[in-house]
């Protein structure tokens, strides 16, 4: 999986799920969530996305772009997944799942981007 992915033409009342883990594990996570439109931006805590899923609505007009970050205590193993449900409920398109082999006192960082129909 790349460090930048994409979903396009997602319908209009989709749903982002996210979600970091293992929970036990011994890193930190954290989104910045970056709307277009007169929607404000928002930064997710590990206690919203780790396990989660942290749920938010998408609307049609804009563009979403997701910074999500894995802080590491320790060298561990980490797991960054993303997924949009349609309105009926079913899986939009292939889910975002990083896996990643962090270090000690390393950030990483991944970008999604979405664009709406």
């Amino acid at each position: 999986m790349n460090n930048v992915e994409f979903y396009e033409n997602v319908p209009d009342k989709s749903t982002l799920e996210v979600s970091f883990g293992p929970d036990d594990k011994p890193f930190t996570g954290s989104v910045n969530f970056i709307t277009s439109g007169d929607v404000d931006d928002a930064i997710w805590s590990d206690q919203e996305v780790r396990p989660g899923p942290k749920v938010q609505g998408l609307e049609k007009g804009r563009a979403y772009m997701l910074e999500m970050r894995a802080a590491f205590l320790k060298d561990t193993e980490a797991t960054l997944t993303a997924r949009i449900r349609k309105p009926d409920g079913a899986v939009y398109s292939t889910p975002k799942v990083w896996t990643i082999q962090g270090k000690k006192k390393k950030i990483e960082l991944r970008v999604l981007i979405i664009r709406m129909a």
